[in-house]
């Protein structure tokens, strides 16, 4: 799984990641856009931070918005999905749970030598 925010040089290293593994094999599930966009405090409205980009050829698998609520929450330690549980963040936070677990149910995988085969 690949993250990355939507700026031009952590994309550039998203884009460098999914290039070398795939030359070596290395199963990649998707990409996770964070901080995709901005949570207005005033009117909850979602505004792109850095505008629309593409995504780099693999299986998008969420986006997780920078919002007040988050950014409070990091700064405490504190989980915000147990904090709002019926709250926007914990809906995104659990869709990506739940694309991960379905990619990951995808992916075929054998155990060789300690090694994870596609």
């Amino acid at each position: 799984m690949i993250v990355s925010t939507l700026q031009d040089l952590s994309l550039i290293d998203a884009r460098c990641g999914i290039s070398v593994f795939r030359k070596i094999d290395v199963p990649i599930l998707g990409i996770v856009e964070n901080m995709a966009h901005f949570v207005c405090t005033t009117c909850g409205t979602a505004h792109p931070i850095l505008g629309e980009i593409a995504r780099p050829g693999v299986p998008f698998l969420g986006a997780i918005p920078q919002t007040m609520e988050l950014r409070r929450a990091s700064d405490r330690g504190q989980p915000v999905t147990a904090m709002d549980p019926d709250g926007a963040l914990r809906r995104a936070y659990c869709d990506l749970a739940n694309r991960v677990a379905a990619a990951l149910a995808d992916t075929p995988s054998q155990a060789t030598e300690g090694r994870a085969v596609p």
